[in-house]
């Protein structure tokens, strides 16, 4: 394949040299040579790039994933260990400053299952609601811990609950994001980059903390500081965080429901017409 291309090359260079030799004037003799010389090596050169076939690349074989492997990911099984320490936390009320520590390494365990569902490309559906539930399941048990009046300990982890189940319908794993696309200034205000903000912090601590720092006074866990400022303070910072994650999730029910009402009356529409 080389040879016939050089040869071909060569058959060109001397036609090009002919012709040009043709020209009496000596300049336009060198000018013209030194074109097709330009040329003929151009020409020259392409048929070794293409004489060059790429050599074909093994495919990297598949595997097939089976449920029980997502379900074993490394963030769910860390899910699942948050759960057993939640087991934890209620077997260790009558001791609350265990208990207490047990729910704040669940807490800490929260952020660590997300770093690896994105360190290992383990991110799932399955596994973004296991996360959140697991969130509500332990946010309920220190409600029910908490001392507070009953009203409070049935109606916050019912909203809780309400408000997973409409965002998981909306978006699933993406409610961050995809959930909260047409959500009104103030809420998105909340939202922004994942909580990610000092509005955001004061959320999620008033979400997390609020029941726990109430468990702590209740079962007499803070009577050393709970007369002192700064933890009148922190329980004020805590309310207000609480009452910044009523609004966002008073909106969610809000808008699912007229999402719902929206897509009933639409199917009506079409079924009548």
């Amino acid at each position: 394949m080389h040879a016939f291309a050089l040869t071909a090359c060569t058959q060109r260079v001397r036609a090009q040299h002919r012709a040009a030799s043709a020209v009496t004037s000596p300049q336009r003799t060198s000018l013209a040579q030194r074109s097709a010389c330009a040329a003929a090596r151009r020409v020259c050169r392409m048929p070794r790039a293409v004489a060059t076939p790429a050599r074909p690349q093994a495919a990297s074989p598949g595997r097939s994933v089976s449920p029980l492997d997502v379900a074993l990911f490394v963030p769910n099984v860390i899910c699942y260990a948050r759960a057993a320490l939640l087991l934890g936390v209620c077997a260790s009320a009558a001791v609350p400053v265990r208990a207490a520590a047990l729910y704040v390494v669940c807490f800490a365990l929260d952020g660590v299952d997300g770093f690896a569902a994105r360190s290992l490309h383990q991110s799932s559906s399955f596994g973004a609601f296991l996360d959140v539930a697991v969130d509500n399941a332990g946010r309920a048990l220190m409600w029910a811990l908490s001392g507070a009046p009953a009203a409070a300990v049935a109606f916050f982890p019912a909203l809780e609950g309400l408000a997973l189940a409409a965002t998981h319908a909306r978006a699933g794993a993406a409610w961050k994001s995809v959930g909260f696309a047409a959500a009104p200034a103030s809420v998105a205000w909340l939202m922004q980059r994942g909580f990610r903000t000092p509005q955001g912090a004061v959320l999620v601590a008033g979400l997390h903390f609020l029941p726990l720092a109430l468990f702590l006074h209740h079962s007499g866990a803070a009577a050393a500081v709970q007369h002192t400022p700064a933890w009148r303070a922190l329980l004020a910072l805590l309310v207000l965080g609480r009452a910044l994650a009523l609004c966002a999730e008073v909106w969610v029910l809000a808008a699912h429901t007229g999402m719902m009402l929206r897509a009933d009356a639409a199917e009506r529409s079409v079924t009548t017409s």
